[in-house]
């Protein structure tokens, strides 16, 4: 799918072993964003990404563009359905 003017921006949450992406998608109004992702090869292309630590403490990169490796997401979702805010971001050691 090629960006163009059928094509709008869906802000996004991407999390991978060692990353926490925030991004924007060019993705067709109305599609949804699994079959967006199933859709794609091996790369999906982002805009206005924001890459931080997993906690998301402390941003590693910005970048008006970047591919991402499918096979290295493991959660997407939209920004806005993401309730948890990255200071409050922690992993729980639950054996303690």
């Amino acid at each position: 799918m090629k960006p163009g003017s059928d094509t709008a921006k869906a802000r996004v949450v991407i999390l991978t072993d060692n990353y926490r992406i925030k991004c924007n998608l060019n993705i067709v109004p109305g599609v949804r964003l699994t079959d967006y992702i199933r859709s794609e090869s091996s790369f999906v292309a982002v805009t206005s990404a924001e890459v931080y630590n997993i906690e998301g403490r402390k941003m590693i990169l910005s970048a008006d563009f970047m591919d991402i490796n499918k096979d290295h997401i493991q959660i997407i979702a939209p920004d806005e359905m993401v309730e948890q805010q990255p200071a409050d971001f922690l992993i729980h050691n639950t054996l303690e």
